[in-house]
């Protein structure tokens, strides 16, 4: 792997003092934080620049996607990035949301990759639980399952963790990809409100470019485009009345678009990672 991470690695080696990054992390870290690419594949020269991303030329951007593959690190990355915003920018607390099979997974990783915080897995049928982990750890990190975004209660016991400094992590972001979904309405209902917020997935594309408009709508961006002119943009439509979406198209604007708000690691081009010196 090219690129030369030797200066930034310093700067992050303690947010996870358990954890040697690799660098697939790193460039993840330093587009989200930084607003710099280190090496933009594993074939360029060593390079540190500025890159195009929307809202801001550094810093932290407010809404950001990882869209990295299994195996290459997104829930350290978002871990990382929890600790570095909390110590620099204000942020005070981390609410997950996740499929229920990976709750467990996240408080394993954060206590063992060095996270200082409680971790407490969000379980519907255990309120008052959840209401003594807000109120003793407002500073801690909550788990949600995005099932448990269906019942209005469970909504309000949320809505208690969350402030404007709260960062808001959406894992396996395919998950609210249907506009219409309890799902996704919930979580854009709690990202709207905070400052910093991530998506994760390996790929947000699972049936056409009409997946990618609320998991982009969740982190902040496409605000005042509408569902429709998106899809008439990049959809092709057809079938009954037209009314079906038959295929895609303007793929050249849709990576420049998803470029603007995302890293994107395919594991082909960091089959050779390995943790800096």
């Amino acid at each position: 792997m090219t690129g030369d991470y030797r200066g930034f690695y310093p700067q992050v080696k303690w947010l996870l003092p358990n954890i040697a990054p690799k660098h697939v992390q790193l460039e993840a870290l330093s587009r989200s934080m930084l607003g710099q690419q280190v090496c933009r594949h594993r074939f360029d020269a060593p390079d540190v620049k500025t890159i195009g991303r929307h809202g801001a030329a550094v810093g932290p951007a407010s809404g950001w996607a990882h869209f990295m593959r299994m195996r290459l690190g997104k829930t350290y990355v978002a871990l990382a990035e929890f600790l570095w915003l909390r110590e620099d920018f204000g942020v005070t607390n981390m609410l997950v949301f996740s499929p229920n099979k990976y709750k467990e997974a996240w408080k394993l990783e954060a206590e063992t990759s060095g996270v200082m915080s409680p971790v407490h897995v969000f379980k519907p049928d255990r309120n008052k639980a959840v209401e003594k982990f807000i109120d003793d750890h407002p500073d801690g990190v909550m788990v949600v399952n995005y099932e448990a975004l269906i019942q209005p209660r469970n909504l309000l016991l949320i809505q208690k963790f969350v402030n404007a400094n709260t960062f808001i992590v959406c894992d396996e972001s395919i998950m609210i990809k249907n506009r219409s979904t309890s799902f996704f309405k919930g979580v854009h209902s709690f990202t709207k409100q905070v400052r910093y917020k991530r998506i994760l997935t390996g790929s947000p594309i699972a049936h056409g470019p009409q997946d990618v408009y609320s998991q982009l709508r969740a982190i902040g961006a496409l605000e005042g485009v509408n569902f429709y002119s998106f899809r008439n943009r990049f959809c092709v439509m057809g079938g009954f009345a037209g009314r079906q979406i038959v295929g895609s198209r303007n793929p050249e604007a849709l990576g420049a678009l998803l470029q603007q708000h995302s890293f994107v690691a395919k594991r082909p081009d960091w089959v050779d990672d390995f943790e800096p010196d």
